[in-house]
């Protein structure tokens, strides 16, 4: 239904995404080989876990910056050795790369920004199994612990949760693993995401993927009204009258939210303005000084 000069557009962008991810997946099996040669059997995340899960002859069409790869905390240096071996640099915030790749690699090592949400050793064991990349061998984790990953991402890290935004990209491969052959175990997520900020996180994205994808994911148990206000809000981002005051709301709560991380703030949000004028005298102070 679309006009032909949109999808034939449409069709060049994707001929050249799949071409680019071929390339990815000959860039991931080389350094996947060479893990293994240095005795690491690395877990791929995201993108990356994409590359190697979906067949052959229909490659993944997901538009990715980067491959995401993670080590244990013990394994981190070898695997470092593993890039600069291979040609790798570090590039500040956006992780390994070499001018000759069409993307980066992103080494992880546990437990990460919030380990409270990263699966214990015993956790991931059941969660994770073994592929074949290339001639190498590397984990990828079930549809429940992926689902876990991404939700925490698009939520918590991206701040999708306060700045009201809902990334179709990341939903949509929520809604491919629920849907997948290996299907997310709903009553397990909710028991890994069970703190109040997950349960927000997770209810807010089966909200979302009710909304968008029109899938029944059963009944859950109350939904607070602030969460029904919040996925109405997140709904209406772009709404041609509401949207104005949805992203500006959003952009605040962000800002705030981010203030309070890079503060390490953790108390009550009522505290909050104290804590600014606090750290503003100690700032003012230490300027005072270094003038005498």
């Amino acid at each position: 239904m679309l006009p032909q000069d949109v999808a034939s557009f449409l069709g060049y962008i994707h001929h050249c995404n799949v071409e680019r991810n071929r390339r990815l997946r000959m860039q991931l099996e080389e350094l996947v080989g060479a893990m293994n040669a240095s005795g690491i059997v690395p877990t791929l995340t995201k993108g990356a876990a994409l590359l190697v899960c979906e067949k052959a002859e229909r490659p993944t069409s997901r538009i990715m910056r980067d491959l995401d790869i993670t080590v244990a905390d013990e394994e981190r240096q070898i695997a470092e050795r593993c890039l600069l071996q291979l040609g790798y640099a570090p590039i500040e915030a956006l992780g390994w790369g070499r001018s000759k790749d069409v993307g980066a690699v992103d080494l992880h090592f546990p437990p990460g920004r919030y380990p409270q949400y990263w699966p214990s050793p015993s956790l991931a064991e059941r969660h994770r199994r073994e592929v074949e990349v290339g001639r190498g061998r590397a984990c990828v984790l079930s549809a429940t612990l992926q689902a876990q990953h991404w939700i925490v991402h698009d939520m918590l890290k991206d701040g999708h949760l306060w700045n009201l935004h809902i990334d179709l990209r990341n939903l949509f491969e929520l809604y491919r693993l629920s849907t997948g052959d290996s299907a997310i175990d709903w009553s397990e997520l909710r028991i890994l995401l069970s703190d109040p900020l997950g349960r927000a996180m997770l209810t807010a994205q089966r909200l979302a993927l009710a909304s968008v994808f029109a899938i029944d994911l059963g009944e859950d148990a109350t939904i607070p009204a602030w969460l029904k206000l919040h996925h109405t809000l997140r709904r209406n981002e772009y709404h041609p009258q509401l949207g104005y005051v949805v992203r500006s709301a959003g952009s605040v709560a962000w800002t705030m939210r981010t203030a309070q991380i890079q503060w390490r703030f953790r108390g009550p949000w009522r505290e909050l303005p104290a804590r600014f004028i606090r750290k503003g005298q100690k700032v003012l102070a230490t300027g005072r000084s270094k003038e005498i």
